[in-house]
């Protein structure tokens, strides 16, 4: 996510106080060149004694001295302004987090990058400067109002699934992040919209292929059950050492009603969990059961009949 990047361009953007602060750096540099001039022509005119035409030659120096600090203190702050603004646009436009900046007090929309250009279908040159009620982001003012008054409440908010429609009619699912920053001393809304719909059709793809498959398994006639263990079994051991260790870490994760019933339980909740060495008769280890496992091992765990 970009969240983070965003966020500390931001911090470094600079802000309305640097704007004044050079300004008035700009207006004492005039103040001075204008008070210089005035000494200056007060002491050519003869108007000054020589011991204020000393200290007057001394105040012109000195006045020089600030004035080429406070030149030098603009250069660099005006760099430093455009270096920020440069590396804010910079990660804005490049994000492939579509990302928008509107207005707190009327939600007009100052700016967006390519990626929510390319998720909602907006035009640029028509979308910069309406509202977001008026560009359909909002249903309502009152909509609005609502998530404004929350926002102002917790300072930044996250939406899990937000749907966004885009020009054609095709919805999007995105995960939704706003904050409330201030940018050119406005309070302003900087939302991002990561776009989850191709992973969201997958995991209703899976939801869907495990349904079917469960399914499946409750509704068969033959006994299926699927086997867990307490720890790993490594293939490298020898076949009696596996099948030892499946029966001494193995048990019932999941399993159909008709094993259940095989087994004489009443349904499958009833064995998940049933441990391999409690389902043999005895306090043993059947040694029919154990040579037939031992035998699925030694086949690859493949097997066509397995009682």
């Amino acid at each position: 996510m970009d969240l983070h990047r965003i966020r500390t361009a931001l911090e470094r953007f600079p802000r309305v106080g640097q704007w004044k602060a050079t300004q008035w750096l700009l207006y004492a540099v005039i103040a001075f060149v204008i008070v210089d001039a005035l000494l200056i022509v007060l002491q050519v005119a003869g108007k000054l004694s020589h011991v204020s035409t000393v200290i007057v030659s001394m105040v012109i120096v000195i006045h020089l001295l600030l004035i080429t600090w406070v030149v030098s203190t603009v250069k660099h702050s005006l760099s430093s302004i455009t270096e920020g603004e440069e590396k804010f646009r910079k990660i804005f436009h490049r994000s492939p987090v579509a990302i928008t900046l509107t207005l707190l007090e009327d939600g007009r929309l100052l700016d967006a990058n390519s990626a929510y250009w390319k998720l909602t279908g907006l035009d640029p040159a028509s979308s910069i400067g309406q509202t977001t009620v008026e560009l359909g982001i909002w249903n309502s003012t009152e909509e609005r109002s609502k998530f404004v008054t929350k926002l102002m409440r917790e300072g930044a908010l996250r939406n899990p699934e937000y749907q966004i429609k885009n020009q054609s009619g095709e919805t999007f699912v995105t995960v939704a992040f706003y904050e409330l920053i201030t940018l050119h001393g406005q309070p302003t809304v900087l939302a991002m919209y990561y776009d989850i719909t191709e992973q969201r059709k997958a995991q209703i793809a899976l939801q869907t292929s495990e349904e079917k498959y469960r399914n499946f398994v409750e509704r068969s006639m033959e006994g299926i059950w699927l086997l867990g263990f307490d720890h790993p079994i490594s293939l490298d051991m020898t076949a009696e050492q596996q099948t030892t260790l499946i029966y001494q870490w193995g048990y019932i994760q999941e399993c159909n009603d008709m094993l259940a019933r095989m087994y004489g339980y009443e349904s499958n909740t009833d064995m998940r969990g049933r441990r391999l060495l409690d389902l043999d008769a005895g306090e043993t280890l059947s040694v029919i059961n154990f040579q037939a496992t031992l035998n699925l091992v030694r086949d690859g765990y493949r097997s066509a009949n397995r009682e």
